[in-house]
């Protein structure tokens, strides 16, 4: 890429990518195949928990999120499933838009959705592998711990070993495991990013994503924390010029209209789950700031025909898509935060210059567009 300076000037080209419709496409399809699968699991979950599915369909509607009040532990862990699916869905889209933005930060603009679509079906397998290897860790540790907790219940030597094992190993096991979880924890934001960029295979994509983090910490640090700084207001942005579409939509078809499609609006507004946590989040600059969009004000309850309803529930649709947007968006300015981090960790770490495309890929470019010239050429002069 052109201007590609390897420090901290790199990160404001991630609001620019992550708005590329190939990016936004790969991750809003992600996103809807992943809520929509959570949503059936969750009323699954919620038949299996003995509720009515006609009243959970008027409590939730299409967003049947938060605990959804069960009771029953299968109800809770069908609940729990349809969260691991759409925890699956939304790293498939991390790992897609990783590889696409690392494409066009080394000057590769023509890569495809297929061909990133291609990718994900080779390496999904690596990045499953490499989440499931450190939890499977962690829950080793945790049955050690528990082990040593009935080996100290044995009366006088179970005491005894306690005490003189509690600094090393029990100690020490501990600290390692504290460790592993927060490098986990990091390895949800580095993880996609570090296979979208080197494509590698499970135990070196999680020694690159620690290492990403350990040896430049501070680096990384301020550069993710520049990430989320600038994808909030770019979203907070494209929500209120949204809010505002939304105004000069019901404004210029009220002309005619009257009170009507304004009725219709606000049903469907209050059917919105405008209260939820990730709505007010994005509607406003930042956490607990008075500086956003009150949502609440749009929405009201209106008794409405059935055809009223039906209009409602198709506008439903429509704002969600809206928000699905706004939502991949601030995911996508994140994710490509993450690859611009590890492109210049690399770069001092390693001193690999990632952000150039090879010379031997030019030449296998150059090689395939003068074998098509060639048979086109060949091809004419058969007809001739």
């Amino acid at each position: 890429m052109r201007d590609y300076y390897y420090d901290f000037r790199d990160i404001f080209k991630a609001p620019r990518i992550a708005l590329h419709g190939k990016n936004i496409y790969l991750q809003m399809k992600n996103l809807l195949v992943g809520y929509i699968g959570y949503g059936i699991i969750a009323y699954v979950a919620l038949f299996v928990d003995g509720v009515d599915l006609g009243f959970a369909w008027d409590v939730h509607s299409f967003f049947p999120v938060g605990t959804l009040g069960l009771v029953s532990l299968p109800g809770k862990l069908i609940w729990i499933a349809g969260l691991l699916w759409f925890a699956v869905c939304l790293l498939r889209g991390n790992l897609a838009v990783s590889r696409t933005a690392y494409e066009e930060i080394r000057g590769n603009l023509f890569y495809s959705v297929t061909e990133a679509k291609s990718f994900i079906k080779q390496k999904k397998g690596v990045l499953y592998k490499s989440y499931l290897g450190v939890i499977g860790f962690i829950v080793f540790m945790i049955i050690l711990g528990l082990i040593a907790g009935l080996i100290g219940k044995i009366p006088y030597a179970g005491e005894i070993s306690y005490g003189l094992f509690y600094a090393f190993p029990y100690f020490i096991l501990s600290l390692f495991t504290v460790l592993i979880l927060f490098l986990f924890t990091t390895f949800a934001l580095t993880g996609p990013a570090v296979l979208g960029v080197k494509g590698e295979d499970t135990l070196t994509a999680l020694f690159d994503g620690f290492s990403m983090v350990t040896s430049r910490p501070l680096r990384w640090s301020i550069l993710t924390g520049a990430s989320l700084v600038i994808a909030k207001v770019c979203s907070f942005v494209l929500f209120y010029f949204s809010y505002r579409a939304f105004q000069f939509t019901n404004a210029t078809t009220s002309v005619f209209m009257g009170d009507k499609g304004k009725l219709i609006f606000e049903s469907a507004f209050d059917k919105l789950p405008v209260s939820s946590p990730v709505i007010k989040f994005l509607s406003y600059l930042y956490p607990g700031s008075d500086f956003g969009i009150n949502l609440y004000l749009l929405g009201a309850f209106n008794q409405a025909t059935t055809t009223f309803a039906i209009a409602s529930y198709l506008i439903v649709i429509g704002v969600s898509l809206v928000f699905a947007f706004i939502i991949a968006y601030f995911i996508n300015t994140i994710v490509v935060g993450q690859v611009i981090a590890f492109v210049n960790i690399r770069r001092q770490t390693h001193d690999e210059c990632l952000a150039e495309l090879p010379e031997d890929e030019l030449w296998d470019d150059f090689s395939i567009e003068e074998k098509t010239e060639d048979t086109a050429g060949e091809e004419a002069k058969t007809v001739g």
